[in-house]
């Protein structure tokens, strides 16, 4: 089975360094890239389209809100979920033509 590929967006290099350790734990996640700010982030997703996007709410250059909003009109099936105050993941940003076996 391909793992599940995200992009961790966060303009802390610790936070994202942090964050995807944890997410590596499971060998069903992969962290394809990370960004430091948002437009890196949205650069970023429209080039490698991963899965699950987790971005930091307060970045420099275009905030988390702004980034999620920019990737949901370039990948209209994406959904977008609120974690925390701090952050925002959105869902479907890969173009896959296959379902993904169990």
């Amino acid at each position: 089975m391909q793992p599940i590929s995200i992009l961790v967006a966060d303009d802390d290099e610790h936070i994202r360094q942090c964050v995807r350790r944890a997410l590596e734990i499971d060998p069903e996640l992969q962290v394809i890239c990370e960004a430091e700010n948002g437009l890196q982030a949205l650069a970023l997703a429209a080039q490698h389209h991963p899965d699950i996007v987790l971005l930091d709410a307060q970045m420099p250059r275009m905030d988390g809100f702004e980034t999620a909003r920019c990737i949901r009109q370039r990948c209209p099936g994406s959904r977008g979920r609120r974690l925390r105050d701090e952050g925002l993941w959105l869902q479907g940003t890969a173009n896959r033509s296959a379902p993904r076996s169990e």
